[in-house]
Parts: C-alpha cells; structure tokens; sequence
C-alpha cells in the first residue's frame, strides 16, 4: 500500500538532490579558497622569515583549517556519492510502480483472444492512417503513387 508518506518522498527526490547539488557545490568552493589562502599565507610567511611566535599561531591556525577542510572534503565526497546513487522522481516511481503491474495476478489472467482483440484493432487503425497518407500523397504529387518495400535496397 502507497503511504502518504511514501508519495511525498517520491515527489522530493528531485528536490533533495538539488539540494544536495548545493550543499557540494559550497563544500568545494570552501575548499578552493581555504587552499588559496593558505598556500599564499604560507609562503608569505616562509619568504619573510617572521617571529617564530606568529609563525607558530599561523601553524595552529593551518592545523585547523587542515582539519575542518579535511571534514568538508570528506563530507563533500559522502553526499556525491548519495546524490549519485538516488534515483530521481521518474527513476523511483518506475522502480516501485513496474513490479507491482507486472506482477499482478489480474494483468497476468489477460485472455489471449483480448490481446489478439486489441493487436487487430491497432493493426487495423494504423493500416487506415496509412491509407489517409497515401491518398494524400497522391493528390500532392499527381500520379501515381508506388509503395516502397523497405526491405529492398
């Protein structure tokens, strides 16, 4: 049985993995800068051979960062991963929707002769679509019309 519950969440997917989509896309960005600034604060520091006290807390400050870089990075990597593996709207409804149709026992109890029914019905319909064009294509062209077999080359 479909729950509420079970609904909203289909309808969602598309929405979560938007904001999944953002949630990255921040992480990286961070990432990119915190790796700027601390690539240009190293080497201002390396190059002017600064007291060691400042030197220190440049370093204690690098070791944070490294830290919570390192977090973001990982937790960047987790959500690609989930963002990757789930399904959209589409993907989940035919995902739960399909089984369920083909393995019901009342779709299954269809008699031959209805599906023979409804092959000659679309066969029939097609084949007076088919007709109408050719009709219309004799009059377009003035002459007579021949049928190409596609199984010639």
């Amino acid at each position: 049985m479909i729950s509420y519950l079970m609904i909203y969440v289909f309808l969602m997917l598309d929405n979560i993995r938007h904001i999944l989509s953002c949630v990255m896309t921040c992480g990286i960005i961070y990432l990119i800068i915190v790796g700027v600034i601390s690539l240009a604060c190293w080497s201002i520091y390396a190059d002017c051979g600064c007291q060691e006290d400042n030197l220190k807390k440049f370093i204690d400050w690098l070791s944070r960062t490294k830290k919570i870089s390192i977090s973001i990075f990982v937790v960047v990597w987790l959500i690609f991963g989930f963002k990757s593996l789930m399904p959209t709207t589409r993907q989940m409804a035919i995902i739960y929707v399909v089984p369920k149709v083909a393995n019901n026992k009342d779709v299954q109890k269809i008699p031959a002769n209805i599906l023979i029914f409804i092959n000659k019905y679309l066969e029939e319909s097609i084949g007076d679509e088919l007709n109408k064009i050719k009709d219309k294509a004799k009059g377009v062209i003035g002459g007579d019309y021949q049928e190409v077999d596609p199984n010639k080359h």
